[in-house]
């Protein structure tokens, strides 16, 4: 039996990563550039990513933005949880997400 003790990192502002961008997919690509630069602070990439959970306002939209989300990784997607909510902290924000990394 071998276990190996991983060092894991949450990824998060007050409550989640968000941005002040006005469209959907804006907003998704300032909030995966911001987690990739935490990352590289690190010396990891999104291949570190081991859990993300997105807070969305709507369901429908972070779907059709499928393409943009999955642009920012590696062909490795993290396992994933997707929640609608009525509203996020901000009315200016669509999404919000909180990743779980695995340090090497």
């Amino acid at each position: 039996l071998s276990i190996r003790r991983q060092r894991q990192m949450c990824i998060r502002d007050r409550s989640g990563i968000t941005s002040e961008e006005t469209t959907f997919e804006n907003q998704i690509d300032d909030i995966y550039n911001t987690i990739k630069k935490i990352l590289a602070d690190y010396d990891v990439g999104t291949n570190a990513i081991v859990k993300e959970v997105i807070f969305t306002t709507d369901i429908e939209k972070l779907k059709a933005a499928i393409p943009t989300r999955k642009a920012h990784f590696n062909d490795k997607y993290p396992s994933s949880s997707w929640i609608e909510v009525k509203r996020l902290w901000s009315k200016s924000h669509l999404l919000e997400v909180e990743v779980v990394v695995v340090l090497p």
